[in-house]
């Protein structure tokens, strides 16, 4: 069974980024300006991640550095987020502050695979 928004928010709430915040919405941005779906991306939490999206979370939503969840995915080399966040929606040629895509970012990082699956989205997209 699927968590309600609130479980998803409140197993955030002691986060670093929202501490001393109480979390009440899906979009609610923290101290950095990334919102929970950004740290659920960040950590390969698929089933938060479209807990957040069905209730209202921006999944194109930019956060720190003007990274998206989906480049924070790609940051961290996190597969199974990078392709549920994909079919959810996101926008694989979204630029953060330093013009990277979530594919540039997953080649500097370093994780190849992660960077095939969005090369795959990106070949389809030509």
């Amino acid at each position: 069974m699927k968590p309600s928004l609130q479980d998803v928010l409140k197993k955030y709430q002691n986060h670093p980024e929202f501490l001393g915040t109480e979390l009440v919405y899906a979009n609610q941005r923290g101290a950095m300006d990334d919102t929970v779906l950004h740290i659920a991306a960040r950590k390969n939490e698929v089933l938060d991640l479209e807990v957040l999206v069905a209730n209202g979370a921006d999944i194109n939503m930019v956060g720190d550095l003007g990274n998206t969840p989906l480049h924070n995915a790609a940051l961290t080399g996190k597969e199974q987020a990078i392709r549920r966040l994909l079919d959810l929606g996101a926008d694989p040629s979204l630029r953060n502050e330093f013009d990277q895509t979530p594919l540039d970012i997953a080649k500097v990082g370093n994780h190849m695979r992660a960077a095939a699956i969005l090369e795959e989205v990106e070949k389809g997209r030509k």
